[in-house]
């Protein structure tokens, strides 16, 4: 890919590169190609952009991948909430969470079946739903600890399938603020939350830009996100043992 050949050169993420066609971001390899094959000897103008952390050029490059196969809408749906909402005392939206609900306050991959991710910031009432009712919502309490997402710090900002979803913590003062869990709600099997992200929530950001730019890439492929990352991380994983396996298999010189 385009942007990875440039992270090499330049010796810095990929997540920290915004590509831009004259004024366009963009991050398609094959519509860069097209661009430049089709200019009739005008060459347009491509520039690099690098910025650490979430800046407005950088979601507009997000928001240009999404748009591709799926849609991202201006107005919050039903039960959801805008950048500028009024949260409870106390709480608020990551600088990141706010730029995306900015550029968009519902973001849906894909654009057939039951989307692979939807992004959205939820109100209370909803993630409360989400676990069933009060009372459901207290025994996952009991069962996972004060630091649950069914706590008041955390709200829902997605989902990747009809019982995976994604909580984010927006209590100022906590040292998870911006830490994103992930949850499943099945009835059918034993309700399950586990870290997705650390904080800050960039971190989530991140791994969805990853995730939209391999959809980019490979437009057959409907795998959810909480999927996408699972295998990226034992890949991560299969990678490190493989290199220690290699460094072990050395030979040591006295």
């Amino acid at each position: 890919m385009v942007k990875g050949k440039l992270s090499d050169l330049l010796g810095c993420p990929a997540v920290q590169l915004t590509l831009l066609i004259g004024t366009t971001p963009w991050s398609d390899d094959k519509l860069l190609r097209e661009v430049f094959s089709g200019s009739d000897g005008q060459m347009p103008t491509l520039s690099v952009i690098k910025s650490e952390g979430w800046v407005p050029l950088r979601m507009q490059a997000l928001k240009a991948k999404v748009e591709k196969r799926g849609k991202v809408q201006s107005d919050p749906a039903e039960g959801g909430l805008s950048a500028d909402a009024a949260l409870p005392e106390g709480l608020e939206f990551p600088s990141a969470l706010r730029l995306l609900l900015q550029h968009g306050a519902k973001w849906t991959f894909g654009a057939e079946g039951i989307p692979p991710l939807c992004l959205y910031a939820a109100t209370r009432e909803v993630g409360n739903d989400i676990f069933g009712d009060e009372e459901c919502k207290a025994d996952w309490m009991e069962e996972h600890g004060e630091d649950s997402c069914a706590g008041d710090d955390w709200i829902c900002i997605g989902e990747s399938s009809e019982f995976d979803y994604f909580f984010v913590n927006l209590r100022k003062t906590s040292p998870n603020f911006g830490m994103v869990k992930h949850i499943v709600n099945n009835c059918d099997e034993d309700p399950d939350e586990t870290g997705f992200s650390e904080a800050p929530f960039d971190r989530f950001l991140d791994i969805v830009e990853s995730f939209a730019e391999h959809q980019a890439v490979d437009e057959d492929d409907c795998e959810p996100l909480h999927s996408f990352q699972f295998r990226a991380l034992q890949a991560k994983k299969k990678k490190r043992l493989d290199v220690a396996s290699v460094a072990r298999a050395q030979p040591h010189i006295d």
